[in-house]
């Protein structure tokens, strides 16, 4: 994902990339917790926006990218992500539990943490 580390309560673009992964805004979801956390809704309420309620503002085979995403805290943060054949509505996220989201990588440097 990108980008790696943002200025705390500046808008920003985050692009996860998903090669292979269907262009379908429907069938995808991100999720942004405190590093710390397991990749669960209950978590990624604590932190705003709730980026898993909404799908990518763009997707390609390449890349699905979030716009105007901000964060007013700084802090180490994981992005999970999600993709749930026929989408990552919150009733097929219960279906599946929290591990129909995934922790990417590394981390989302929020400020100067």
């Amino acid at each position: 994902f990108q980008p790696a580390a943002v200025t705390m309560g500046s808008e920003f673009n985050l692009v996860v990339h998903t090669p292979f992964h269907p262009h379908d805004t429907s069938a995808q979801r991100v999720m942004i917790v405190h590093d710390k956390d397991p990749c669960s809704p209950k978590y990624g309420e604590r932190v705003l926006p709730s980026l898993h309620l909404v799908g990518p503002t763009s997707a390609t085979q390449q890349a699905s990218s979030w716009n105007n995403v901000q964060l007013l805290m700084s802090g180490r943060y994981s992005i999970c992500y999600c993709i749930v054949p026929g989408g990552c509505s919150d009733d097929k996220v219960s279906a599946f539990g929290s591990s129909a989201f995934a922790k990417v990588a590394r981390p989302l440097i929020v400020g100067e943490y």
